[in-house]
């Protein structure tokens, strides 16, 4: 389910010119709106692997004393990049739009190959709990 969820990412990122397309439609107010419903679908169920990722940070803890530290700096880590995250991608679109690469979309190919990247290796991620925490089937036996 976790790797599913994260392809709904490049899947995302891959339609956002389709919104351009569709906005720049002359007279035709309810093709941009399909186009931003398009675009949305698969964020919003991509949205869906953060609570995941908690799970898979509270499962690969090596003990629950540590538990708190791991969720700190997931906070941090996840602020850091929701602060350099915009810097970077708006850089990269005013210097795909200023010297016209791809069209002004590369953007989008090199959001769309971080999403292919993140797939592959929520592929990787392995089914075991960690050592130190109960499982169901340990805590009732």
């Amino acid at each position: 389910m976790y790797t599913c969820l994260m392809a709904c990412w490049p899947m995302a990122f891959m339609l956002m010119p389709l919104g351009n397309m569709f906005a720049r439609v002359e007279n035709a107010a309810v093709m941009t709106w399909v186009g931003i419903a398009i675009i949305l679908t698969p964020i919003r169920i991509g949205v869906l692997n953060f609570p995941l990722n908690l799970i898979l940070i509270r499962m690969s803890s090596p003990s629950p004393d540590v538990l708190g530290t791991l969720f700190g700096l997931t906070q941090t880590l996840g602020s850091l990049g929701r602060t350099l995250g915009p810097a970077f991608t708006s850089s990269l679109f005013a210097v795909s739009i200023d010297h016209d690469l791809l069209h002004g979309n590369l953007i989008w190919v090199v959001m769309a190959s971080l999403g292919f990247l993140a797939v592959y290796l929520s592929s990787r991620v392995v089914n075991v709990p960690a050592a130190g925490h109960k499982t169901r089937a340990t805590e009732n036996p």
